[in-house]
């Protein structure tokens, strides 16, 4: 049992009290520990899925000249130096704005892919290791198998509506920039800034939707509408605990697959666009993914365990659970 000072023990990776980030942190070192196989296979196998389709969405963006696109538009706004510049490059953007979104397309279902095995399956994980308890890759893969088209469906909605909300911001600028010439460059980077705020702010109130949805067996609109309800109140909390596990996750990436991203980079040097720096390229994304991925997730967990510890008095529901 893990105890912290003079507090009673508890059974698994967290105290059944309002956490910490000291205990949000040591509830994510405890959960490794006690799970840390499993884990490893989960990661590497998301990481591999997502290698694969890295190297799909590179095949494509190749054939249809998207990263021309980007890296012409991104020049273009970055050496803008009038407001018609910048309008100008923002008429591109509309312009090439199929090709963007296709871009965004493949990135969504690589996203997708990722976000329906890691948290599905760490989720229940972690959930397990908060009572003390092991579970296996396999089990927790036919726990989420009957709700796996469910969660792939409330992953669009999240995202749909997070586009949505940002679109506001956007859409009017991309619309008029081919237009007129007397769009501001602040009243274009006011719009920018909206639209990115609101986004985060959205993805933040619906980011407990997957653990609700996956451990209480709710419908997809409740999960949304409870996630909501959830964080109200707490989205500082809950965007803090997202960034630390994201920086957490992209430094063990980084630290993992530095060998293969080295690699990748002097085969590029060498020789660009040649396959081994591709390869290379895909095997450095298996590792980064398969090392953070089970991070953010496992924190996602203890966020949403946390939360309803303060506001529902799940602490005794989990005793209760732990002694069963």
């Amino acid at each position: 049992m893990a105890n912290l000072g003079n507090e009673q023990p508890f059974p698994g990776s967290i105290p059944f009290r309002p956490l910490t980030i000291g205990d949000i942190l040591g509830g994510l070192l405890r959960t490794v520990k006690l799970t840390w196989r499993v884990l490893i296979v989960v990661g590497l196998v998301v990481g591999f899925a997502a290698g694969i389709l890295s190297l799909v969405i590179t095949f494509i963006s190749n054939l249809f000249g998207l990263d021309e696109a980007e890296q012409t538009i991104a020049e273009s706004a970055a050496n803008a130096t009038t407001n018609e510049e910048l309008i100008a490059a923002f008429a591109d953007l509309s312009d090439n704005l199929s090709s963007i979104v296709l871009g965004f397309s493949l990135a969504l279902v690589s996203a997708l892919v990722m976000q329906v095995i890691a948290t599905g399956v760490i989720t229940h994980i972690a959930a397990d290791a908060i009572l003390g308890r092991k579970i296996s890759g396999s089990d927790a893969w036919a726990r989420i198998q009957p709700r796996i088209l469910g969660l792939i469906v409330l992953s669009i909605a999240v995202f749909l509506i997070a586009i949505a909300g940002a679109a506001i911001g956007v859409v009017p600028i991309l619309l008029l920039a081919p237009f007129t010439s007397g769009i501001s460059a602040g009243f274009i980077i006011i719009g920018l800034v909206a639209a990115l705020v609101f986004a985060i702010a959205v993805s933040i109130r619906l980011g407990l939707a997957a653990p609700i949805y996956i451990l209480e067996q709710t419908t997809i609109g409740k999960a949304l509408s409870r996630s909501n309800d959830l964080v109200k109140g707490s989205s500082w909390r809950v965007l803090g605990y997202v960034i630390l596990s994201s920086i957490i996750a992209q430094i063990l990436g980084s630290v993992f697959s530095a060998p293969s991203q080295t690699a990748a980079l002097a085969a590029a040097a060498t020789n660009p666009g040649s396959g081994t720096a591709t390869f290379l390229e895909s095997i450095s994304t298996v590792i980064s993914t398969g090392v953070a991925l089970p991070v953010t997730a496992t924190v996602l967990t203890l966020v949403y365990a946390d939360l309803r510890i303060r506001k529902e008095n799940f602490a005794d529901e989990l005793r209760r659970a732990s002694e069963g």
